[in-house]
């Protein structure tokens, strides 16, 4: 085994920025950190989800419906979501994974969504939801 540890089939899931801190590796330091996390296991790298202006419970309480709960997710997406690495400058072994048009269909992003709560607070998806989205992993975790 050339004194490296055997794997087996492993995945990585990798998110790196911290948006709200604006704290940002430039897309050199990014594909560094690529490079040396597809050395171990595949890895997905997962695109940025929105950041609500407030939370869905926050809105449903402001506003007393659903309808009065909906944004547009070009506003609510950062300017450069992470990873700022273009697919095509990844290295081989590491793929994007970007769920925002099931997170928010036609570009809109609802606070509640098949009567489902979309995030628990501004920017991390509910349990409910995340799990409406397990099929778009399964791909990625099936064996070859």
């Amino acid at each position: 085994m050339n004194g490296r540890r055997r794997w087996g089939r492993c995945l990585q899931v990798a998110r790196l920025s911290v948006r709200e801190k604006q704290f940002w590796l430039p897309t050199h330091r990014e594909q560094t950190v690529f490079a040396k996390l597809v050395r171990i296991a595949p890895t997905v790298l997962m695109r940025d989800t929105p950041m609500l202006p407030e939370t869905p419970g926050d809105c449903l309480k402001r506003t007393g419906t659903p309808e009065g709960c909906v944004w547009d997710l070009s506003k609510v997406l950062a300017p450069t979501p992470y990873p700022r690495t273009s697919a095509w400058q990844l290295p081989k072994g590491a793929s994007i994974l970007d769920l925002n048009d099931r997170i928010c269909p036609n570009g809109q992003c609802r606070a509640i969504t098949n009567g489902r709560a979309l995030m628990s607070d501004r920017h991390h998806l509910s349990d409910s939801f995340s799990k409406t989205l397990m099929d778009a992993f399964e791909p990625l975790l099936a064996n070859e």
